[in-house]
Parts: structure tokens; sequence; C-alpha cells
């Protein structure tokens, strides 16, 4: 694997992102019922309060840009935020561990540049793929609500970095 890093998401990365997310299905799984087609830039880093940050997701060696990531709902003072809108846009990159290599570099920046102490995301229950990869990283299901709006049948999933 060749390894991925992440950068702050520009105006220059929505077309990929909307080329990706090229129907409404596929929006509704990537960000919730929350963003219309086609994405924006303001769409995709509001609120613009700082607690939200978005993402590009690229190759480490070619600098490809092949997904996109939010950390969203960050609570300084809880020391908390979300993972949000993963998404490993290329098709033929998907199945590959790409998505458990890039929750991993989500955590860390949290716990790392951010500093909270516990990160949380949402996911569809029909969604298994990405529920395994946030297993095996170590997520629980916490049996509590999505606490986004129109989220639907979404399950969450709670890391606190070990003591």
């Amino acid at each position: 694997m060749a390894g991925l890093l992440i950068r702050s998401f520009t105006p220059d990365d929505v077309s990929g992102l909307n080329t990706w997310v090229a129907d409404d299905e596929i929006l509704l799984r990537f960000a919730g019922p929350g963003l219309r087609r086609p994405l924006t830039l303001d769409q995709l880093v509001a609120p613009a309060d700082g607690t939200c940050l978005a993402f590009a997701v690229a190759e480490r060696e070619t600098g490809r840009t092949i997904g996109h990531a939010q950390l969203r709902g960050i609570d300084r003072d809880a020391r908390s935020c979300r993972i949000a809108r993963v998404l490993i846009g290329e098709p033929e990159l998907r199945g590959q561990g790409l998505g458990g290599e890039l929750i991993k570099l989500l955590v860390e920046y949290a716990f790392s540049s951010l500093g909270v102490v516990e990160v949380t995301l949402n996911v569809y229950p029909e969604n298994i793929p990405a529920i395994r990869c946030y297993q095996r990283f170590g997520f629980e299901f916490t049996g509590r609500p999505s606490s986004v709006p129109g989220g639907g049948e979404e399950m969450r999933y709670v890391l606190q970095p070990s003591t």
C-alpha cells in the first residue's frame, strides 16, 4: 500500500468530488440528508466557525486526490469531534484497506492536532463495508441514536484513546 495523506480541501477539489458523488443515492450515503448536488465548497466547509475541517485524501507517493473526509462537530470544551463524509472516491481503489488507513489518519489528527479525547462517527446500518472497517479499527457501537438530524437509521461508534 502506497500510503495516504490528508490535506485541506480546496476549491480545486470540488469538481473531483462531484464526479464521485454522481447521483442522489451516493450523496445520501456520503453526506446524509444535509447536502444538495452539485456540491459546493460552501456546503462542504460549513459552518465556518472552526467546528468543521474538510480534507482531500491523496496518495502519498503520487499526490493524486482519491477521496474526501471531514472532522465535524469539533468541540474544544468537550474535547470531542465526529468523523464525517468519508469517501474513497476512485471505485477501483475501494476494498483495498484505504478506508481503514484514512480513519487512522483522521483519528490521529483529531487526537494530536485538535487535542480531543473522543472521536465519534455515524453510519447507516446497511453500509456493512464501512461498519466492518470501523469495527476493525476499534470503534464500538454505543447504542445511542444518531445526533445528525434526518440521519435515519444510523448507528454511532465511539473511540477513546487508550490511557
